[in-house]
C-alpha cells in the first residue's frame, strides 16, 4: 500500500522590487505559521537591474480522493507496463524461434 503524498499549492508569489524584502513584508493574515517562504532576487533576463520576490508555499496531505485516483492511476499504468512487455516478449519469441543459440 502506498502512503498519501504531500502536496504543494503556491499560496502567494510577488515581486517587491528594488529594496531587499523584510520580515514585517512576510506578515499577512492568510499565512500559516508551517508555510514555505521563499525570498529571492530574480535578475532581468535583459542584464538590467532585478528585483526581489516572496513566495509562499503551504504544505498539506492529498484528499482521499486525490489518493484513490492516483492509485487508479498506477494500477492502469502497472497494467499497461505488463501488456507492453508481454507483447515484447512475444515478438522476441517469435524472432529468436527455430534459431540455434548454441554457442561454439
Amino acid at each position: 500500500m502506498m502512503e498519501r503524498k504531500t502536496i504543494k499549492k503556491q499560496i502567494d508569489h510577488r515581486y517587491i522590487g528594488k529594496k531587499q524584502p523584510r520580515w514585517k513584508d512576510l506578515k499577512h493574515s492568510e499565512y500559516q505559521e508551517d508555510d514555505l517562504i521563499h525570498i529571492g532576487y530574480e535578475e532581468d533576463e535583459y542584464g538590467n537591474d532585478g528585483e526581489w520576490f516572496i513566495s509562499i508555499e503551504r504544505e498539506r496531505l492529498e484528499t482521499d480522493e486525490e489518493y484513490n485516483q492516483r492509485m487508479k492511476r498506477n494500477e492502469k499504468f502497472l497494467e499497461d507496463s505488463k501488456k507492453q512487455r508481454y507483447e515484447r516478449y512475444l515478438k522476441l519469441k517469435e524472432e529468436f524461434e527455430g534459431e540455434n543459440l548454441n554457442t561454439k
